[in-house]
This record gives structure tokens, sequence and C-alpha cells, in this order.
């Protein structure tokens, strides 16, 4: 996505449940905040256990990264937190099309605000951002920071 011009954002429609990944979810997220892509994640979760839908990958496989992950909602959350996004959660209350139409709503609403830092270094890096307001009732919704590219 790093080369798309314009805003970008990825629906991530899952359970959360890994099962032959060749990255890990840390390199997806640094991918994802380098080519400044927002993650939107539409969290799958049913009365009766974890969506499963069709498609497959490879289970376990030698060679593919294999982390420790407390659960699926954990994992989506964190996708979009760190990329800027939000996770839905879509039940037996909420359906696809909801979550679908909730997103569409938030991404035309949204402003972009842009930093230029003024730090000297050639390292690329991920450097921590914070953004506050002091106006009561505003919803403000950033990634943690960005990756400096070697200014």
């Amino acid at each position: 996505m790093k080369k798309q011009k314009g805003r970008k954002a990825l629906i991530l429609m899952s359970d959360g449940d890994d099962s032959g990944s060749k990255t890990t979810m840390r390199g997806a997220i640094s991918s994802a905040q380098r080519s400044d892509s927002l993650i939107y994640a539409v969290f799958f979760k049913g009365e009766t256990g974890n969506f499963r839908g069709g498609g497959g990958g490879r289970r376990g496989g030698a060679g593919y990264p294999q982390e420790d992950r407390p659960d699926g909602k954990k994992v989506m959350e964190q996708l979009s937190t760190e990329t800027g996004g939000a996770m839905i959660a879509v039940t037996g209350k909420t359906h696809v099309d909801q979550a679908l139409t909730q997103i569409g709503e938030e991404l035309r609403s949204q402003y972009s605000l842009g930093y230029s830092s003024d730090s000297k270094s050639t390292d690329t890096e991920f450097r921590k951002i914070a953004l506050v307001s002091t106006k009561p009732g505003l919803t403000i919704q950033t990634r943690e920071g960005y990756w400096s590219d070697g200014e």
C-alpha cells in the first residue's frame, strides 16, 4: 500500500486466530504504519466460538513465525489501535453490513493532521507522538507515532 497515493484504509475481517502467517504481528503493524495505512478490524466472535471463514493457509508450517497471542479480540484491537483505525465486533446483534457502514461513516468524518519533525536524525526509527485536546467531548483517534525515514 506504500505506493498508493492518498488516504489508505484496510478492512480486515477475521476472528483474530492466526493459523499460518508468514510474518509476525509486529511486522504487519510496522508495514501498515510505514505505508500510512489505517486498519479497521471487523472481529467475528459468535456464541458458539470463533468465526471460521473459507480459505485456509498452512497450519503451523516450518519457518513461519509463531507468536503467543492471548486471544483473537486482543489481536484485532492491537492491529487497529496501533495503526489509527478501529475494531468493531460482529455478533448476532451487529451485522457485517452495519460494521461496514460504521467504518464508512467514520472515514468520511475524519480530519488529517500533518506533522514535521525538526529532528536531524538520519536513523529510521519509530517516533512516538501524542495528540490531546483541551475541548471536552471530542474523540481523538490516532496512531501512537510514525516511522521516520532518515531525514
